[in-house]
């Protein structure tokens, strides 16, 4: 995700490294934050030299670069911030996403190079897709990243008065703020009637905003893509990404 991965910070009870190898992470609870997002085997191929599967991908609602830098490395509440017992990779701060691949996958065929006319809802029905609008301008870490600076201000406020109050009042919001981002991808993936409804009008209506539920961003953030044409030959981000697609499962055969 570009800018958004970044190596993280841990500065005494307070964890915002995800798991790893290298990761400092040791917290008592189940830290796993792959574990913790309830990551599905669901993959497509990608690649046309070399073969990738590929997974859901596991998103931490309070992302760990805008936790770095807004809350962990906030040198005016570094003593607050080093007392919070709070980890990143908690399942509260875990929800496991689709790619746009995964849909596309789903509702076309990749051999063929068009859309299957007749086909339920997947299973991720009504999630956004993890690669649109994470990182755009005003999109999904823009809006966190406001939020954070907020809470970073009002955690300082409190704890030159009460310094006690502030560990415990930065942990509740940091809680607070992981259900909030919950409800509203949950919310963003149901515009429009929901993804795979919106998948339908799309296939009847390119120009509508069939496109508003697979994005992360609020509405007027949210791209505007125009739905792609039957058959791969049609300019756009999804056409190029059935291509891409289909160019990987004519290399490596299906799965």
């Amino acid at each position: 995700m570009g800018k958004s991965h970044t190596k993280g910070v841990k500065k005494g009870k307070f964890c915002a490294q995800r798991t790893g190898s290298k990761s400092k992470c040791k917290c008592a609870s189940p830290n796993n934050y792959v574990a913790n997002s309830n990551i599905s085997g669901d993959f497509f191929l990608q690649g046309t030299k070399r073969k990738v599967k590929k997974k859901f991908e596991a998103h931490h609602l309070l992302c760990i670069a805008s936790i770095t830098e807004f809350i962990g490395k906030d040198l005016k509440i570094k003593e607050v911030v080093k007392m919070t017992r709070w980890c990143i990779n908690d399942s509260h701060n875990m929800i496991g996403m689709p790619l746009w691949g995964h849909t596309i996958n789903h509702y076309c065929n990749m051999t063929g190079g068009t859309f299957i006319e007749k086909i339920a809802a997947p299973w991720f029905n009504n999630l956004p897709m993890h690669d649109y609008d994470h990182n755009s301008t005003n999109g999904y870490k823009d809006e966190l990243d406001s939020s954070l600076k907020s809470i970073a201000k009002q955690i300082k406020a409190l704890a030159d008065k009460d310094h006690e109050a502030a560990e415990k009042q930065l942990k509740s919001i940091l809680e607070s703020k992981s259900t909030s981002f919950r409800n509203k991808l949950k919310a963003r993936g149901k515009r429009s009637g929901g993804t795979h409804k919106a998948w339908e009008n799309g296939s009847k209506s390119p120009e509508s905003d069939w496109y508003l539920p697979f994005s992360m961003a609020k509405d007027r953030i949210a791209e505007k893509r125009r739905f792609a044409a039957q058959g791969a030959g049609e300019s756009g981000k999804m056409s190029k990404k059935m291509q891409r697609m289909m160019e990987a499962v004519k290399r490596w055969g299906s799965s």
